[in-house]
């Protein structure tokens, strides 16, 4: 068993699951298992009291080909929690601690995501730096890796393709 670096309590923020909602852009990550896709793309939505939904698509790295995860979750104060669903599987895998340590809703939101094993996540936690446009601005991307470097290993950080044409769900 791994524990992965996760935030304390008190390096995260607050985050307003309503003003969270709507379509996120995946500008910069770490691999999973080892390489990112291109075109990732989450669509948030606030549920129901303290749920929320995200559905996530990317174009795989192995063969092109576009997939789809079903995420949900719920808040339980500054930590998200939920399990994923790849469209193609009957069983979710998780549960994983989604912890926002940066967020402007109108821009962007860094989040790690924490596994407290390896089979599904290779090092036990994934950083992800979601923006509402396809490109941050560079000063702010280089900020926000900057931030996640204490989580993760700053080489692993990668910028991600959005080129292709009508990636949203």
């Amino acid at each position: 068993m791994v524990i992965a670096i996760c935030p304390a309590t008190n390096e995260t923020v607050d985050v307003n699951l309503k003003e969270l909602s709507g379509g996120w852009y995946v500008t910069a990550a770490t691999p999973v298992t080892g390489q990112v896709g291109k075109c990732l793309y989450f669509e948030i939505e606030k549920s129901e009291n303290n749920e929320f939904i995200m559905n996530f698509t990317s174009t795989s790295y192995r063969n092109n080909q576009r997939i789809w995860w079903d995420v949900r979750g719920f808040q339980n104060g500054k930590i998200l929690m939920a399990k994923w669903r790849l469209s193609t599987s009957a069983k979710p895998i998780g549960p994983f601690q989604h912890q926002v340590v940066a967020i402007n809703h109108d821009e962007y939101i860094a989040i790690i995501v924490c596994a407290t094993d390896t089979k599904h996540i290779t090092k036990g936690q994934v950083a992800l730096i979601l923006s509402r446009q396809k490109i941050l601005p560079p000063t702010i991307l280089i900020n926000l890796k900057t931030i996640m470097a204490k989580y993760v290993d700053r080489n692993d950080i990668l910028d991600i393709d959005n080129t292709c044409d009508g990636i949203t769900i």
